[in-house]
């Protein structure tokens, strides 16, 4: 009994995630906070290369394929702007905090099920069900950060530029 309560639980856990990842984006986490900073021990996203990211990132599933009208989706458009890195930046926040809350009343697993195999079931929901989202957003984030400064100084440039014409315009 303890497997198909673990099971059930799972799923509760897996419905409840998208309602509260709306809320938390609504509350709109800072990605400069210390939750969601690149940390020294990250070494650049060295780390997480180690683990071949490159190579299984895009296996993974992704619920916005599935949630595609109400979630947004995972993959920048083609004709980047800086608005829209920075909501991708915002997302990934999001998708790692409720992953790291999704690891954390993960741990009831061990009161459903208790002894080995509630530990089996709880280390199967972390190590699959949420680690390697929580690494795919770590990584992500600062490449996504590199890509917006680069966006915001073309955009900068391309302001002036405009700014520039409309005065010419004015003579």
């Amino acid at each position: 009994m303890g497997f198909v309560n673990c099971i059930l639980y799972m799923a509760v856990l897996g419905i409840a995630a998208y309602p509260v990842g709306r809320i938390i984006s609504k509350c709109d986490p800072d990605p400069e906070s210390f939750l969601f900073r690149e940390q020294p021990w990250e070494l650049g996203g060295k780390i997480y290369e180690k683990l071949n990211i490159k190579q299984w990132q895009a296996k993974i599933p992704d619920v916005s394929k599935v949630l595609g009208r109400w979630m947004p989706r995972k993959k920048l458009k083609i004709g980047l702007t800086a608005e829209n890195v920075r909501t991708m930046i915002r997302e990934t926040c999001t998708a790692e905090l409720v992953h790291n809350l999704l690891n954390i009343a993960g741990l009831w697993l061990l009161n459903l099920w208790s002894g080995l195999g509630g530990i089996i079931m709880y280390l199967v929901y972390f190590l699959l069900g949420n680690l390697p989202f929580i690494i795919v957003q770590r990584y992500n984030r600062p490449r996504l950060k590199v890509l917006l400064n680069r966006l915001e100084l073309k955009e900068g440039k391309r302001e002036i530029r405009n700014q520039k014409s409309e005065i010419g315009n004015k003579d």
